[in-house]
């Protein structure tokens, strides 16, 4: 599904000139999204970014939207 999702949302922004910059965990997915129109494929097993990309994840996004969801139940 969620991958159904994410070719339909690529196809829909380079119909619309958007420019896309897409991550993989996969090298087949690589060319399969750049064929679909993808401006920008990187895949980040091979890339060496996993853990970066791991970081990033739980601190930028997990991590603060964790801590908002407990605040706003303790808070009730």
């Amino acid at each position: 599904m969620y991958f159904v999702v994410k070719r339909q949302f690529i196809q829909l922004a380079k119909h619309k000139g958007i420019k896309t910059i897409n991550l993989v965990r996969r090298a087949e997915c690589v060319s399969e999204l750049k064929s679909l129109g993808a401006d920008e494929v990187i895949n980040i097993a091979c890339e060496g970014l996993m853990p970066i990309f791991m970081f990033v994840l739980w601190f930028k996004i997990v991590k603060p939207l964790r801590l908002y969801i407990q605040y706003n139940i303790l808070r009730r």
